[in-house]
């Protein structure tokens, strides 16, 4: 079954303030979400297109905001997942400028 890529990025904005608390896990809570168990807790919305958003993020990892692209596998045609998505992966990793986005990672799932 297709799933979701998200792909994470650190942004070249000046820093900004986040607080997150964590709560302890009841049995009415929900589980953790893919990411979330990556230690990314998603914020608002700054992009979307035809198949993937872009939302703000706070990494625990990276102790501050990142930016996560969520591409839907269900939505986005197959040779843009095959072809220009891995293409995209690799040219975001090769850049090293201080002012430019940085990739730190990408997540595949299995579901939705």
């Amino acid at each position: 079954m297709p799933s979701p890529v998200s792909s994470v990025q650190e942004p070249s904005t000046a820093p900004t303030t986040h607080t997150h608390t964590h709560s302890v896990e009841t049995k009415t809570e929900k589980k953790p979400t893919v990411l979330e168990s990556h230690g990314y807790y998603l914020g608002k919305t700054i992009g979307s297109g035809s198949y993937a958003t872009v939302r703000v993020a706070h990494s625990e990892r990276h102790e501050g905001n990142v930016a996560v692209k969520i591409v839907s596998k269900f939505t986005a045609p197959a040779d843009y997942l095959k072809k220009f998505l891995p293409r995209e992966i690799e040219v975001v990793k090769g850049l090293k400028h201080p002012n430019l986005i940085r990739f730190l990672q990408a997540i595949e799932t299995t579901h939705r």
